[in-house]
């Protein structure tokens, strides 16, 4: 009775890990529809009662002071009720204790760590998928009929996934992991999948995206490499193979180029990145030690936002710190952020490695995508995700 007993909890383990997953990336998938914020919310407090449940939770204290001190950016801040700040911190908060390390036993480790294996296989699957949608001419943008003009001109696509700016962030996660393996292992299936992902991560057109991947790669490379010769030989030897094929993928990089082209003209889609930057400083400097208040804009400036349900583009997940909870928000994430990477740092072995290249990946890209605070877009549940299986480090065994 003990062994099935115990093969339950197992079951139950994977099916939470499961379900809490693909509530919180469906919003990527362009084949099923949307759900509500409350089926979201409800399986995070599912998953936050079953922590309790389970034996030997204890807090960590430094993320607990960072959550804590959420509500009093909107206490301080008097944001306009159009933004419904408290509706979204208390999403964000249901989220922030399922992903990130603040909950902490081997239950909620071991929850994290499958999250993440989930997200991984999610990321390369549907990568995988896009590539070859493309070819097909399977495209799945959910416009809702505000993005015509933008898509094309720039010529997005987002493959199987809802939106490009979702399919290139899962592809260029995917490019690190799956080529850091091929380096450690050099079992050529792993090349052979990143080559799909690179091209559903160039089809996105996604310029920050890109950027990102690189620098992710590289870092993950020079962890692995711990050698300053023998990296530098593999990046040579990677720049000739990519000189060498170029002109068999250069034609994937025409999206790039039409965006870039579309851009440089005097009409852009989402004002320019430089106007939203402008008006996250002039919020900060309005209120620089707790913001205007979490997730929230001023609704009096330069920045428009949709009326009506109050969503906004923030332009920067860095400049969206700073604005909403001032610089002390923004000296808290750092110093987590910190506090994070040296804890991977500190764990031999190959998983640190690409596990710091994919957070170096998203710290470049939070500069121009604007999705920290926010708990319903699936880019932030990956995010958070990496950060508390990295924080979680801290209490393996060496």
């Amino acid at each position: 009775m003990r062994a099935i007993g115990f093969s339950l909890y197992i079951v139950f383990d994977y099916l939470l890990s499961s379900a809490v997953s693909l509530v919180a990336l469906h919003y990527m998938i362009g084949l099923i529809p949307t759900l509500g914020t409350e089926i979201l919310l409800a399986v995070y407090i599912i998953t936050i009662i079953y922590f309790i449940l389970k034996r030997g939770l204890k807090v960590e204290g430094e993320w607990m002071i960072f959550l804590i001190y959420l509500p009093f950016t909107i206490i301080l801040g008097q944001p306009d009720p159009v933004f419904h700040s408290w509706e979204r911190l208390a999403l964000f908060a249901a989220m922030f204790l399922v992903c990130s390390p603040v909950a902490q036993s081997n239950a909620a480790r071991d929850f994290r760590s499958r999250c993440l294996t989930i997200i991984l296989l999610f990321s390369i699957l549907f990568s995988i998928g896009s590539f070859f949608a493309y070819f097909v001419g399977i495209n799945l943008f959910s416009t809702e009929g505000q993005y015509d003009d933008f898509i094309e001109n720039a010529g997005w696509f987002s493959g199987l996934t809802r939106q490009s700016m979702m399919l290139a962030p899962i592809s260029g996660i995917s490019v690190i992991y799956l080529s850091h393996h091929f380096l450690i292992t050099k079992n050529p299936l792993y090349l052979a999948l990143v080559i799909p992902c690179a091209g559903s991560l160039l089809f996105a057109a996604s310029r920050s995206a890109l950027g990102a991947t690189i620098i992710g790669v590289v870092v993950a490379f020079y962890l692995t490499t711990r050698n300053n010769k023998k990296l530098f030989k593999r990046v040579i030897i990677a720049v000739l193979l990519l000189a060498i094929t170029f002109p068999i993928w250069e034609s994937s990089t025409s999206a790039v180029q039409q965006k870039q082209e579309g851009h440089s003209g005097e009409k852009e889609l989402f004002d320019s990145r430089s106007g939203k930057i402008e008006a996250r400083w002039d919020e900060f400097a309005s209120s620089p030690l707790w913001g205007v208040g979490f997730s929230a804009i001023d609704a009096h400036g330069k920045d428009p936002f949709n009326e009506k349900t109050g969503t906004i583009e923030p332009g920067s997940s860095w400049m969206c710190i700073l604005s909403m909870t001032g610089f002390v928000g923004l000296f808290m994430f750092i110093r987590l952020s910190i506090h994070t990477v040296k804890n991977v740092k500190k764990r031999n072995g190959t998983e640190a490695c690409w596990l710091i290249g994919v957070l170096a990946f998203f710290f470049i890209h939070m500069l121009v995508e604007g999705y920290v605070y926010a708990a319903g877009n699936p880019v932030a549940f990956m995010l958070w995700q990496c950060l508390g299986n990295s924080y979680d480090k801290k209490y393996y065994v060496r």
